[in-house]
């Protein structure tokens, strides 16, 4: 969930650089689709307006996973834009269900940026098989995994002098975990083809995203994950997951060109995970797709 909710905060932004003189809301809703099945949906609003941002997340799940695991989930999170480019978070809200049992979380940040208030509402089970080792206090500072992509909204990549090797490189926080996170973008962009997932077409950069857990680890020893590919000719082939890079795509919509993530595919030990743009409304305009 930790990763999916990133991921659909990725969504919320583009990477030009935007004007907030008058209030902005960009609704954006995207499928995730695995092994041609229609998962979930994230249902995601970013409101801009006189230096401050929130942020809604909406996330359900469909058909086999729904009854598997009735999951949903509700994200809320607000701050303040600084004029430096950055982010100053102030709250997130979280809760939702998974699996028979509920889940919440709060955070509060104080005005230096540190954390303020963490409370947490996890089943007794989860949170044995989830311990985490203590975050030393002077890293216990925003932003939040989705506050993040705010602040990377006002500092544009430049996709000249980016590329895959020479990442950006940022750092989150969420209260139990600080995570290191690359962003490598290629400097010339694709055709990316029509799906059946996806009518959008056209000329988009692909970006490899990696994250490392720098302090706040899983006490437990996790076993090497494993995932079942097709190599070459089409041959089934097992692979460490750690090995299979996430990548997006980004393309250029709307009247400013704003560079949004069309689509994406994430590694899981059950295949690739399809993220893939179905509804997009930016200053009143819709653009939207129909899963087939």
């Amino acid at each position: 969930m930790r990763f999916l909710l990133s991921l659909a905060a990725f969504g919320l932004f583009g990477l030009t650089t935007p004007t907030f003189a008058a209030p902005e809301r960009i609704e954006a809703t995207y499928d995730l689709i695995w092994k041609g099945f229609h998962v979930s949906t994230a249902e995601t609003v970013t409101e801009l307006d006189e230096g401050r941002y929130f942020l809604g997340i909406n996330i359900k799940t469909h058909g086999l996973l729904k009854m598997a695991t009735g999951g949903h989930g509700t994200f809320e999170i607000s701050g303040q834009l600084l004029p430096d480019g950055g982010v100053q978070p102030e709250s997130l809200d979280a809760d939702g269900y998974w699996d028979g049992d509920a889940f919440s979380q709060k955070l509060r940040y104080g005005a230096d940026g540190q954390l303020a208030a963490f409370e947490a509402t996890r089943p007794e089970d989860w949170l044995k098989e989830n311990a985490r080792e203590a975050v030393p206090e002077d890293m216990k500072t925003g932003p939040d995994p989705a506050s993040l992509f705010v602040s990377l909204m006002q500092n544009p990549v430049n996709f000249s002098a980016e590329d895959m090797g020479q990442p950006i490189m940022l750092r989150s926080f969420d209260g139990e975990a600080v995570v290191d996170w690359q962003l490598g973008c290629a400097s010339t962009p694709v055709m990316l083809s029509q799906s059946k997932h996806s009518s959008i077409t056209g000329q988009a950069f692909e970006c490899a995203l990696r994250t490392t857990t720098v302090a706040g680890k899983l006490l437990k020893e996790e076993k090497p994950k494993k995932m079942v590919t097709r190599g070459p000719r089409g041959r089934r082939q097992t692979v460490d997951l750690d090995e299979v890079t996430p990548k997006v795509w980004l393309m250029a919509m709307g009247e400013g060109d704003r560079l949004m993530p069309v689509r994406a595919q994430v590694p899981s030990e059950k295949g690739l995970v399809g993220l893939y743009l179905s509804k997009l409304t930016m200053a009143g305009a819709e653009r939207g797709t129909e899963s087939r």
